[in-house]
């Protein structure tokens, strides 16, 4: 059988901060091995609506690693935590995977970039961003499974103000909402009510080959070429693809008038003013494919019962160019 090697994920997102401010946002413990902890989740609003989630999760370690900032230059060594740490860190070192952030801004205006590791950055983006603020987040998609069911995530690595403040009623106001991710395809279903290519893959997310399924979507309308392209895939192909991350919320405004009959009450999510979000439709749609990555057949269905664990995981079962498009492309085909 084939080992199993992670398949990455990124995300990048232009947006209005929302719910930062709200209690739930920002917590902190201990863990079970008594190291301190800080937990931040809150949400980037992309479109008028479009609310994409976002967290960050660090532990206080006793010491940190860092590295060249040259990236050619593999080095690494450890440095004793303290509050005063980074003024420990000389020229041209930086914390090894650590969280970029831009939220203090110098007398002109401009971010002042610090690389942070990802228990302060937590307080650093916490203390510094508002509800309202603007910013660039990129950061990894993380996957994993909780009581049979797969969780996605969007971990900030990198979060910086814009220049200026983003308007969606602007003149050119261009949305960004991205991802990318390569996967394992496992099969695909034709989804005719919504003229969609439903595509089932496993995404390997850890070195020791654990994994979950999950859905992604192909408008058909708009990649027909590229949707049979991918159709033909024989279970176990891997390819890396990218697309929309689309997280659109159904809002309601609160009045005096709005009533609520469960005797219990109910869960609100407040976004921004008098508005709520009663509910959240989360999903992936993928929009280009890279051809150069493609690799046929990787894994057979016997890789991914390679550990009884797994079993539970398997699945049972016009138009842009032939390989779709991406924001970052130029070389978009026309309806043919």
């Amino acid at each position: 059988m084939t080992e199993l090697q992670p398949t990455y994920g990124n995300f990048k997102l232009r947006g209005i901060v929302r719910q930062i401010g709200l209690p739930f946002a920002f917590n902190k413990g201990t863990t079970g091995g008594g190291l301190e902890y800080r937990r931040l989740n809150f949400m980037i609003q992309t479109s008028k609506n479009n609310f994409v989630p976002v967290e960050l999760f660090g532990m206080k370690f006793d010491e940190i690693t860092i590295t060249p900032t040259d990236k050619k230059d593999k080095q690494r060594k450890k440095i004793t935590y303290s509050d005063d740490v980074y003024k420990d860190i000389e020229d041209g070192w930086e914390v090894f995977m650590g969280t970029n952030v831009g939220i203090e801004q110098d007398e002109k205006g401009g971010n002042i970039k610090k690389v942070l590791a990802p228990f302060d950055a937590i307080e650093e983006i916490h203390k510094g961003l508002e509800d309202g603020d603007s910013v660039f987040v990129n950061g990894g998609k993380r996957f994993n499974e909780y009581k049979g069911d797969t969780q996605q995530s969007f971990e900030i690595r990198s979060i910086y103000h814009t220049s200026e403040p983003i308007d969606f009623d602007a003149e050119g106001f261009e949305e960004q909402s991205t991802f990318d991710q390569t996967l394992v395809v496992t099969g695909t279903e034709l989804d005719k009510k919504t003229n969609r290519l439903i595509v089932n893959a496993n995404i390997i997310y850890d070195k020791k080959g654990l994994f979950v399924p999950f859905e992604y979507f192909i408008d058909i309308t708009r990649y027909k070429k590229f949707a049979l392209n991918l159709r033909k895939f024989k279970f176990g192909t891997q390819i890396k693809v990218s697309g929309l991350v689309h997280s659109t919320t159904d809002m309601e405004t609160i009045t005096e008038e709005t009533v609520v009959t469960d005797e219990w009450g109910e869960d609100l999510h407040q976004s921004s003013g008098n508005d709520i979000i009663r509910d959240t439709n989360k999903s992936l749609e993928i929009t280009k494919g890279y051809p150069e990555t493609i690799e046929e057949k990787k894994y057979s269905e016997d890789d991914f019962k390679a550990e009884e664990v797994d079993e539970a995981f398997q699945d049972k079962e016009l138009d842009a160019g032939e390989w779709g498009d991406s924001d970052d492309s130029s070389d978009d085909d026309p309806f043919k």
